[in-house]
């Protein structure tokens, strides 16, 4: 399994709704795009004040699958919507997830 991880500083003018806002834009990818296997979304605790203000991930069973994803369109008239008006400072990484049931 692929797994897409993205933290999102929230730039200091950004609304009281820009969390919201960016989850619900990136939750309606996952009804979009048939590669998107689980996806999480989530707001920070605020349990160490270094942290970043909201965070997502995206599993994909392939590498394939998840640049289809990057490369389409639709994913990116989304983050120009509804993230890139709020985002300060953007962290990613996307990793290999091994299966559990291999030793």
């Amino acid at each position: 399994m692929i797994r897409q991880i993205v933290l999102v500083r929230l730039s200091p003018d950004a609304p009281a709704d820009a969390v919201p806002k960016m989850a619900a834009a990136l939750l309606a990818l996952r009804a979009e795009f048939s590669q998107i296997e689980d996806m999480c979304v989530g707001e920070d605790l605020r349990v160490r004040p270094d942290n970043y203000d909201f965070g997502y991930t995206a599993d994909f069973a392939t590498v394939d699958d998840y640049l289809a994803f990057r490369e389409d369109e639709r994913h990116w008239e989304t983050i120009r919507t509804a993230v890139t008006p709020y985002l300060a400072e953007r962290a990613g990484v996307v990793m290999e997830i091994p299966d559990p049931a291999d030793p």
